[in-house]
């Protein structure tokens, strides 16, 4: 809003000086170019001012071929407001933590943690490598130890840390309930998927939701499949890669 303002002001005084010129006699050439460019400008400020703009800009802050309406319409599901009042809450609540921070003990309970909140930091749409889809039914220390090696695997790639988002981590417990209508915009927000397949993942509705609503709202997303335990001894282990 402050943008949109800013440029309509400097509209409003182009479109003075375009007329003032034309009045001091500088010639039409020069009145009207001065005009265009208010004009322009003008058409700018409205432009910013749109909500619709701006939950386009959001969409593309996203993902790169994800649908933020889409996200924010599932999200609107569970909770009441707009589209847009969805991904702003995202937006302002969105945070990332980086892998090699997360422990053990960050993946044995589900319970809230002021610890584990305090492990991560706000992001901005778009820096958040994977979002971390597990099952809190399977084994922490098997989950811990897919997790270590995918993060490796990420390492040599890129030559960095991941940042990911995990739940346990990126949740403010305090304010849990104006959160969770916003995991679908999250899981839109963040580059990857890094589903951790442990014995329970597909017994569990939430853990199949996530899928499901990641490939919709994000289709080109990347998806790794890091099994975990007694899934990971039935399917020969390892981490399987799906780029669409």
């Amino acid at each position: 809003r402050t943008l949109s303002c800013y440029l309509y002001v400097n509209g409003v005084v182009g479109m003075g000086d375009g007329v003032s010129l034309w009045f001091r006699g500088a010639g039409v050439s020069a009145a009207l170019l001065e005009g265009f460019k208010s004009l322009l400008i003008l058409c700018l400020a409205g432009l910013v001012g749109s909500s619709r703009i701006r939950l386009a800009a959001q969409a593309w802050l996203v993902g790169r071929s994800g649908n933020v309406v889409s996200a924010a319409g599932i999200a609107a599901l569970f909770a009441r407001g707009t589209e847009e009042e969805v991904v702003r809450r995202a937006d302002l609540s969105f945070r990332g933590v980086r892998a090699d921070r997360l422990a053990l003990w960050c993946l044995e309970k589900s319970t809230p943690s002021e610890e584990c909140f305090a492990l991560s930091e706000p992001m901005s749409f778009g820096e958040v490598d994977a979002f971390v889809s597990h099952s809190w039914n399977d084994p922490a220390d098997g989950k811990l130890e897919a997790l270590t090696a995918w993060s490796k695997d990420f390492q040599e790639k890129h030559l960095r840390v991941p940042i990911v988002w995990f739940d346990r981590c990126c949740i403010d417990q305090s304010r849990i309930e104006d959160a969770l209508p916003c995991l679908p915009v999250y899981l839109g927000a963040c580059n990857g998927l890094a589903c951790l397949h442990g014995p329970s993942y597909l017994t569990r509705l939430w853990c199949v939701v996530e899928l499901f609503v990641f490939h919709m709202v994000n289709p080109g997303g990347r998806v790794d499949v890091c099994r975990v335990g007694a899934a990971q001894e039935a399917e020969g282990g390892g981490t399987a890669r799906f780029e669409p």
